[in-house]
């Protein structure tokens, strides 16, 4: 951002702090283990690609304020016999703090490409004393993106769809399980 073809010298770095507070629970029996955490993120004089609508010149420039917060919830079983079970969900909202054409501020949802909600559940199980199977369900909601439109020289925004990723694995320990085909 300061010295490319599109360099600012005159730039700031961006300033962030972050927060995160949270509880962890552990069952006596040790099978179990639950976290909930809060994180709180504030960030100013972001980086922003600008293109002055007149003169077409481009150049990074300080603009806007991002504050983000969210919630992560993270739990951990292993009662079962020969299976766990790991569970992952994440919340955040995005705001960011801008000045509009006209000058004045103005705040807006922003989570670019960040989706709102996503979730993870992963069950690992020993078949064998060297064979260990495993699946995850991956949930990714919807998000926004945007992209640049070479036909009307303009910044398009769009919504990228949810969708689930289904995982596999499996892996098998030879030489005392120091070896490992995964």
């Amino acid at each position: 951002q300061l010295y490319s073809e599109y360099g600012n010298k005159a730039i700031k770095p961006e300033a962030q702090l972050n927060a995160e507070t949270g509880l962890q629970y552990f069952l006596a029996s040790k099978k179990m283990n639950a976290r909930l955490a809060y994180f709180g993120r504030q960030l100013k004089d972001v980086l922003f690609f600008y293109t002055d609508p007149v003169s077409y010149r481009s150049q990074y420039i300080n603009q806007d304020r991002q504050n983000d917060r969210g919630l992560e919830l993270d739990v951990n079983y292993t009662g079962f016999k020969n299976s766990s079970i790991k569970f992952f969900y994440n919340y955040v909202q995005g705001k960011i703090r801008t000045k509009d054409a006209a000058g004045k501020d103005t705040s807006f949802s922003n989570l670019l490409r960040r989706p709102k909600h996503s979730a993870v559940i992963t069950v690992n199980t020993l078949i064998k004393k060297r064979l260990n199977l495993g699946t995850s369900i991956n949930f990714t909601d919807s998000r926004k993106d945007r992209y640049f439109d070479a036909v009307n020289f303009q910044s398009v925004e769009t919504t990228l769809k949810a969708y689930v990723l289904i995982g596999l694995y499996a892996d098998y320990g030879f030489l005392n399980n120091r070896l490992m085909a995964f």
